[in-house]
């Protein structure tokens, strides 16, 4: 018996030519799989979590949200379609820098550990539990007497004493404020100014606690209390607004305090007496 018989089969039951195509898809098993293996897209993994510095750059990347913290993540399979949740907030940003590094920027969070979550569209792709710890906000505070201004209709109509934004986290809070007027901006002219309107816009005068480093590149806290106007930039519930700052005092109510005095030898003692003020 021959091995190919005259109709071309194998031992006379395998076509030749089928019994090729045969070997040959199993021979590209193999190699369609190493190829897979080389080509896949490694699985994101994070290694670990550590804060970081805020820069000039990032409250760009902001665009305005509230930016609280700075994460640099190592790890592996990053990319830049990756998104960041804080726990279950998404994150200001998320910033690759290479395939083992980038960066996270949080805004507002609530105190506590929360959960990184690396998200590629809709799916969870990587998780470090418990990566990311918000400590409680004790941040200063300074009052600021001056104008909120640029206000257009919506956002005027949300200002009321007692208001606090965001809620989670306060960069202010409204304590007094006066009545509605037409907004305006001030033109100097030689050595006077004059007031021009500003259609649709409105202004109210206001008293506001101010957090230490609220507007970013402005910190109300380190202004001196002898001020030009200086304008801080604040974020409302529709839109930042701006707030311009005339005088700056104590947030808090005052408070006596003893005060020891030495005085020289020589010092006209006769002439101190109680209830003295300067």
């Amino acid at each position: 018996m021959s091995i190919i018989d005259e109709r071309g089969r194998l031992f006379g039951r395998i076509n030749l030519v089928d019994g090729a195509v045969a070997l040959f898809v199993l021979a590209a098993i193999p190699l369609a799989y190493g190829t897979y293996l080389l080509f896949q897209p490694a699985q994101p993994r994070i290694d670990s979590v550590a804060p970081s510095l805020i820069t000039r750059e990032e409250r760009r990347i902001s665009a305005g949200g509230r930016l609280t913290a700075k994460f640099k993540i190592k790890g592996t399979g990053f990319t830049p379609m990756l998104r960041a949740r804080i726990g279950g907030a998404d994150a200001i940003g998320f910033v690759f820098e290479n395939p083992n590094s980038a960066d996270v920027l949080v805004g507002p969070v609530p105190p506590g550990a929360h959960d990184l979550v690396l998200i590629d569209g809709a799916q969870e792709v990587a998780r470090a539990p418990g990566a990311i710890t918000v400590e409680p906000d004790t941040g200063a505070f300074v009052r600021g007497v001056g104008w909120l201004t640029d206000l257009d209709a919506d956002l005027a109509k949300t200002l009321r004493v007692g208001l606090a934004f965001p809620e989670s986290s306060p960069m202010f809070e409204i304590v007094a404020l006066g009545p509605l007027r037409p907004g305006r901006v001030r033109v100097n002219l030689g050595g006077g100014h004059t007031d021009l309107p500003r259609e649709g816009l409105q202004e109210r005068e206001a008293v506001l606690n101010l957090r230490c480093g609220a507007s970013g590149e402005v910190n109300p806290c380190a202004m001196t209390e002898t001020l030009q106007p200086v304008v801080v930039s604040l974020p409302g519930p529709s839109r930042y607004f701006a707030f311009t700052v005339y005088e700056l005092v104590p947030a808090t109510a005052p408070r006596k305090a003893l005060v020891r005095v030495r005085l020289a030898p020589d010092a006209p003692v006769s002439m101190i007496k109680n209830g003295d003020r300067d």
